[in-house]
């Protein structure tokens, strides 16, 4: 059952406005959709506003890369995803740590060369 006065999923995919957003999880879902749905500069102010309220968080760190890449902003994109990539070492879930970092290289070697390009990351477990 839906709260009153709250959009179902499908609502907030074709109408990301119509999401309230006060917590940083409000935001960032909120940014996800915008994104989704080829707002980037709604996607980009939520998201920020998100990473305003919590500053460490890893999956709104990248996914403001992903927003600032497909906006073509390219110097800040990398910058947001060498972010990402620093903040996935202190994951506790390190497999998932490793694996968004190895996103955020892709994206930013990409970005850069126009290729993956990750034959060069090492992916051994510290012992």
């Amino acid at each position: 059952m839906l709260k009153r006065g709250r959009p179902s999923a499908l609502q907030a995919v074709d109408q990301p406005e119509a999401l309230p957003a006060t917590t940083a999880a409000e935001y960032a879902i909120r940014g996800w959709s915008f994104y989704a749905a080829g707002n980037y500069p709604k996607a980009e102010d939520d998201l920020r506003e998100a990473l305003c309220l919590e500053p460490d968080n890893v999956d709104t760190t990248y996914a403001l890369g992903l927003v600032l890449k497909a906006a073509g902003q390219n110097t800040q994109a990398v910058e947001t995803f060498r972010q990402a990539a620093a903040l996935a070492e202190y994951m506790d879930d390190k497999v998932r740590g490793r694996m968004v970092r190895r996103l955020a290289h892709g994206h930013i070697h990409e970005i850069e060369s126009g290729q993956w390009n990750l034959e060069k990351e090492t992916w051994q477990t510290k012992r």
